[in-house]
């Protein structure tokens, strides 16, 4: 399990707000079957304040011999 945060300034006359991610992930292993899901929120993408914010979810199911 693991939860990441960043942020990141920009001092262009061009960016508006600062971007800011946030990141929630788990993962178990059965063995040589491992599974993992990731939620993944973004505010203010390229720095800009008006819609330019995201979500996404990622699940992975992968085998191993």
């Amino acid at each position: 399990m693991s939860v990441n945060k960043s942020e990141t300034k920009d001092s262009a006359a061009a960016a508006t707000a600062d971007e800011e991610w946030m990141q929630y992930s788990i993962g178990y292993s059965f063995g040589p079957i491992a599974s993992s899901i990731s939620y993944v929120t973004v505010d203010n993408v390229g720095n800009r304040s008006t819609g330019a914010d995201f979500e996404t979810v990622y699940a992975r199911l992968s085998t191993k011999f």
